[in-house]
């Protein structure tokens, strides 16, 4: 009987040291895998931040040779390429929005510049049609007038094809 009262106290020391064993093994398991998911925490922020658009976004562990520190360093380096790539992107965009631009206004201008012959010669076939063509000096310079006007026009249109082939 002093034996199993004895062996039955063991019992109970026994399975409350392994349950305090467990509960310490446990805390301890908990500290070491935080400390060691911490850059991996601060990896998904900086995703994050990517991808909610802070392109500067950068881990900036400081440099480790284990698996955690090649990638972050993998990670950092294609933050930089994507940063560059949209900086880029932006500038060609913004290349592509001054080139249309110029292109309107140049539109604009070559419309303007075509407009002022058309009329001249729309009012010297007016001039023609009330009556100069029973005048033949008066003929003779509507005419010539018309030609000088149709010359303009066919030089604009010769420089206008000229600057679309440079473009």
């Amino acid at each position: 009987q002093p034996i199993d009262d004895a062996i039955s106290g063991q019992r109970i020391h026994l399975v409350f040291g392994a349950l305090l064993g467990l509960v310490v093994a446990l805390l301890i398991g908990l500290l070491l895998t935080g400390g060691a998911l911490r850059p991996l925490q601060r990896l998904t922020r900086t995703a994050r931040r990517l991808a909610s658009g802070d392109l500067g976004a950068r881990s900036d562990m400081e440099p480790r040779h284990d698996e955690v520190g090649i990638l972050a360093q993998a990670f950092d380096d294609m933050a930089e390429r994507i940063e560059e790539s949209f900086q880029a992107q932006a500038l060609a965009i913004s290349a592509l929005s001054a080139s249309e631009d110029r292109t309107r206004r140049f539109i604009a201008d070559a419309s303007h510049e075509l407009r002022t012959p058309v009329t001249a010669l729309k009012g010297y076939i007016d001039v023609i049609r009330r009556g100069a063509a029973h005048d033949p000096a008066t003929l003779d310079a509507a005419l010539a007038a018309i030609a000088r006007e149709a010359e303009r026009m066919r030089l604009l249109v010769l420089d206008l094809l000229i600057l679309a082939r440079v473009d």
